[in-house]
């Protein structure tokens, strides 16, 4: 999970974007089966809210997080607005206890407070603070907002690779090692073959196969 905290249109939505999800992957209902939650901090509204509850509901079901920050501002007035921003910094401190990676959002600009190495692990790399890296891995993207995702079946979302989105190695007709079919046209069907698309090995298996993509390039250019 990735916590994302900042104050009132700071880029935290923007910044979920940037992480593939489209506006129909988000919502506020905490019983949605939406990847992303949206403001968080409402969930601790009332003092009867279970925070404990919560922090393990949105670990086991939530892949991003958004949350408020609200105790930076004027103290309210009022004793249940104070209590409730109370509530919102003990939930967001326990989310980052849990999550996987922390990312603060600052005029637009996401900080990773916590899981660099995460995020960069599972594509997820930044434009943060003191750096300029793509909004995603070099050797792993994941396109949500394409109206295709995902194009192949057996793989978990979260380990979906776009990156060849086109396979290179569909050029090696019969020799490609995947597994395709004909259809009655004589063209490869490849709806059935995810290995370019596996985070794991996706990679790994088109760049060892280079040389042969090579040669077979050379050959069409004689």
């Amino acid at each position: 999970m990735i916590l994302v905290v900042g104050g009132i249109a700071s880029g935290k939505r923007s910044y979920a974007h940037s992480l593939g999800f489209a506006d129909s992957d988000m919502s506020e209902e905490l019983s949605s089966s939406c990847p992303v939650l949206l403001d968080a901090q409402e969930l601790v509204r009332s003092e009867d809210a279970d925070a404990a509850s919560l922090v393990d509901t949105l670990a086991a079901t939530k892949q991003v997080v958004l949350c408020q920050e609200v105790g930076s501002g004027i103290v309210p007035i009022s004793r249940g607005e104070r209590d409730w921003r109370d509530r919102v910094g003990a939930l967001s401190k326990n989310l980052a206890e849990r999550a996987d990676a922390v990312v603060r959002m600052v005029c637009g600009v996401p900080q990773v407070l916590k899981g660099t190495d995460w995020l960069e692990s599972h594509g997820f790399g930044q434009r943060c603070a003191g750096g300029d890296h793509p909004a995603f891995g070099t050797s792993f993207f994941t396109n949500r907002a394409c109206e295709h995702f995902p194009c192949h079946e057996g793989i978990d979302e979260r380990d979906f690779n776009c990156l060849f989105c086109y396979c290179p190695l569909y050029a090696l007709g019969p020799d490609c090692g995947g597994n395709f079919t004909y259809t009655k046209s004589g063209r490869k069907n490849c709806k059935n073959c995810a290995l370019p698309h596996v985070r794991e090995n996706g990679v790994k298996l088109v760049s060892a196969r280079y040389e042969q993509l090579a040669e077979l390039a050379r050959d069409e250019g004689k």
